[in-house]
């Protein structure tokens, strides 16, 4: 391990996709299909698949993952905190929109809606096996153009 970095000469230009692991692959594909990703790869031999919305949002779900009572994430849940990737963020139109829309669905919102910052209203809801989604609409700043690309 390094103790001092210099300045990388290929930082990243981009985001790509975050991995989340599932352990049942059929709950799993039906609950994010109707949060508007669909399948668009299959990774052969593997236990993955590559996921996407209309807007180009990916996730690789990966279907390798132990099933836990009650659906306990192992990062969030345990009084030891471990690191690790919590959750990852997603950016909505209206987050009231979607709000309702969970509700109807019988999505149950772990936390929020709530403003975090001076930019965002987030809310939290949680797949079949516990893992953390957060949604978020930008909100800019009075004066300020704040890009949502």
């Amino acid at each position: 391990m390094h103790s001092t970095l210099t300045d990388c000469p290929q930082p990243a230009i981009g985001y790509d996709h975050v991995g989340i692991r599932v352990s049942n692959r059929q709950r799993a594909l039906r609950f994010y299909q109707g949060l508007g990703f669909r399948e668009t790869y299959r990774i052969p031999r593997g236990e993955a698949n590559e996921m996407v919305t209309p807007a180009g949002v990916r996730i690789n779900l990966i279907f390798n993952g132990a099933t836990r009572p009650g659906a306990k994430n192992v990062l969030l849940d345990e009084p030891v905190k471990l690191p690790g990737m919590t959750h990852p963020a997603f950016l909505v139109a209206d987050i009231q929109q979607f709000q309702n829309w969970l509700t109807q669905q019988g999505i149950v919102i772990t936390e929020g809606p709530k403003r975090i910052g001076p930019r965002r209203v987030a809310l939290f809801i949680r797949d079949p096996d516990g893992n953390v989604l957060e949604f978020n609409q930008l909100i800019p700043a009075e004066g300020e153009n704040h890009e949502t690309v």
